[in-house]
């Protein structure tokens, strides 16, 4: 795995605006030399979300979150560090440095989560061929028009069905030439 230099982390520190960061996300207020505002990690209706943007670090009173503004931007986007990093390095201007291994050669990239969202989308994709265009789902696609579905709704959030078979996906994937481990 990658290994993002301290110096890259520093400098996006001292580059980045915590306040328009976190108001992407939630709207915010500001309260003597701090930022208030409802909390986008859980569901409230009065501001417990706190910012002081001397030391770019947020808190929730609510329900206890907390941290700086690459930890909020690895939960709200659901990133890892170097991706949090990565996203920050690029709203902020900063170059993005990499340390290599110890033995000098630079670390593979990690690619397993854009392999999980292409495999996500086969599925997806499979799925809603079986409700729209084989006869699996025709008892699918009639209970949706009961329900008044329309047609663009199922299209637009490409609704789908799921046979039966418990094992059909899992076959229909490794023809697919994807490996079983990774399944």
């Amino acid at each position: 795995m990658k290994r993002i230099s301290s110096a890259t982390i520093d400098e996006i520190n001292k580059r980045v605006n915590m306040v328009e960061i976190v108001g992407e996300y939630t709207r915010l207020e500001q309260r003597g030399s701090n930022w208030w505002g409802c909390c986008p990690f859980h569901n409230e209706k009065t501001p417990s979300f706190n910012i002081t943007p001397e030391s770019n670090l947020f808190y929730c009173f609510g329900c206890g979150q907390s941290g700086s503004v690459i930890t909020f931007i690895m939960e709200m986007e659901k990133l890892s560090f170097v991706e949090a990093v990565e996203t920050l390095a690029r709203k902020t201007g900063v170059e993005v440095i990499y340390e290599g291994t110890p033995d000098g050669t630079e670390t593979p990239r990690d690619n397993t989560r854009e392999l999980l969202m292409e495999l996500y989308s086969r599925v997806a994709g499979s799925f809603h061929y079986i409700l729209d265009k084989t006869p699996q789902g025709e008892k699918a696609r009639r209970y949706l028009e009961s329900r008044k579905v329309a047609p663009e709704i199922i299209e637009k959030f490409q609704l789908g069905f799921a046979p039966e078979d418990r094992r059909w996906l899992f076959q229909f994937l490794k023809k697919k030439d994807i490996l079983p481990n990774f399944l």
